[in-house]
């Protein structure tokens, strides 16, 4: 047990690494316990306990695989604890599905309870109920049981964190960007009274995102690098990797595609050597498209390979993405029968955009097409380019920006040449 508490009061400090250490130990202490009721407490608390920490490092395989078996858990503090952990690592509904019954048995164990342990509890598990009912994309419904659960005096500055920025992401929708910043900000005070460098860093990278929607982009950048500068030597891989491929995101906002190619590179080198292959999806999904921008396609057949295995665990419009590059890429290696039999199969399929780098792949596209020799214009090849000029102009125009009026007033001359080069 002493190990146990070691672990704990070492990640308490930061330092996560010796903390799994430690918890390690105490996973090879409990199996080594003789066999009965003991031994098997101890070897499920030790198993959320590592879990738990994996989690927070950015082993999220590994982590998760632990704590769908610690949710289980017979003890229904411990039980929380995972449900809890395992939230963090989930971003859509499908994904929360093991949760929804493991929390009405939560519940009902704790129903009885009128101790502060028992109210502080029932406030987490209304704060898990908030999450259930985010990712089901209810942001508005989801609001009153985070506040409430934040409010609940019992619950413990650690755990309000959390809140303060689940509900920041709420008031996004609700009130727009400089109410949640606001939100955010209470995060990041509260994880520095703390001196919780973890929950800094991801109030810091809420609040980022925030000023991103605001169109601070300097502001941002700054709140991002200082995150890095936190979070360097800390062993929270995960987070270092979130906020690096952030950066690059901004930077290729900004233009910068060197500086951006550069950092989610950075990105995706931790994520591999963490030995995590799909949970870099993301930044390795944006270093392909900055390949495939400028293009090349060195790489891409390999980062298109390990992207597809992760695709298979993202919601539908990241699928179509991907797809999307995949074109692209065949388009870049000259096979351009090979593009128009796959866009016809993408459109048969579906014409609903729901991302910018959709739409941009899509113009990207049609350029290509229409800078080639009039002789390599196929029928189909002109049909094709209009289909993806309207899928990208429906989508520019259910954007309440007037920054895209002259983009979609172009978009519409381009479908108007197309129309003329058919006939």
């Amino acid at each position: 047990m002493l190990l146990r508490q070691l672990a704990i009061d070492t990640a308490h400090e930061g330092h996560y690494t010796d903390a799994l250490e430690h918890a390690r130990a105490y996973e090879a202490w409990a199996q080594r316990q003789p066999a009965g009721p003991a031994r098997e407490q101890a070897l499920e608390k030790a198993n959320l306990l590592v879990g738990n920490l994996l989690a927070r490092m950015g082993y999220y395989e590994d982590a998760g695989q632990r704590l769908r078996r610690a949710i289980q858990a017979d003890d229904p503090a411990d039980a929380l604890d995972a449900v809890l952990a395992y939230t963090e690592l989930i971003h859509t509904a499908e994904a929360a599905n093991p949760i929804r019954t493991v929390l009405v048995r939560i519940e009902q164990q704790i129903e009885m309870d009128s101790s502060p342990e028992g109210d502080r509890m029932r406030a987490m598990c209304r704060y898990v109920r908030g999450r259930l009912i985010y990712y089901d994309q209810s942001p508005e419904a989801a609001a009153p049981l985070i506040e409430s659960a934040m409010n609940s005096p019992e619950v413990f500055a650690e755990d309000r964190v959390p809140m303060h920025i689940q509900y920041s992401r709420c008031m996004r929708f609700a009130h727009g960007p400089f109410e949640a910043e606001h939100e955010a900000r209470q995060a990041l005070s509260l994880a520095e009274d703390i001196n919780s460098v973890r929950l800094a860093a991801r109030a810091r990278s809420r609040i980022a995102a925030f000023l991103l929607d605001a169109g601070k982009h300097e502001e941002a950048k700054r709140e991002l690098l200082q995150t890095v500068r936190d979070l360097d030597g800390t062993g929270l891989h995960g987070d270092l990797a979130d906020v690096c491929n952030a950066l690059g995101e901004l930077d290729r906002f900004l233009g910068n595609t060197k500086v951006a190619q550069a950092w989610y590179e950075r990105s995706v080198a931790i994520w591999d050597k963490l030995g995590s292959l799909t949970s870099g999806g993301f930044p390795r999904f944006n270093l392909l498209y900055l390949i495939l921008d400028s293009g090349r396609s060195e790489g891409a057949r390999e980062h298109l390979a390990i992207l597809d295995r992760w695709a298979m665990t993202q919601r539908a419009g990241v699928r179509r993405a991907l797809e999307l590059q995949r074109i692209r890429l065949t388009f870049i290696e000259g096979r351009h029968q090979e593009v128009l039999d796959r866009l016809t199969l993408f459109f048969e399929q579906s014409t609903e955009l729901s991302e910018v780098d959709d739409a941009m792949t899509l113009e990207w596209l049609v350029s290509r097409y229409m800078g080639m020799p009039p002789q390599n214009l196929s029928p189909l090849s002109i049909l094709r380019s209009a289909d993806c000029l309207t899928a990208a102009q429906r989508f520019w125009e259910s954007l309440d920006r007037s920054k895209d009026v002259q983009r979609v007033r172009f978009m519409r001359e381009q479908l108007k040449d197309l129309v003329q080069a058919q006939q």
